[in-house]
């Protein structure tokens, strides 16, 4: 059996995780408070990031028309 390749995943700052999804960060804080975005991982004091594998899997349920 053979498994399937592995994935890299990066964490994504929210600038990037913006650039990707073509919102602005007022709408990423409200679909966060709204329950239908994940909120950051935090990743030092004041740095939060988001896993590039869940922000790339939530953009592709928005194209295919999941969650309007």
């Amino acid at each position: 059996m053979v498994s399937p390749p592995i994935q890299a995943v990066s964490l994504l700052r929210l600038t990037q995780v913006l650039k990707r999804t073509g919102r602005s960060r007022s709408t990423t804080y409200k679909l966060m408070a709204e329950g239908l975005w994940p909120r950051g991982v935090s990743v030092g004091a004041r740095a939060v990031a988001w896993p590039s594998n869940e922000v790339d899997r939530l953009v592709n349920a928005y194209i295919l028309g999941w969650n309007e």
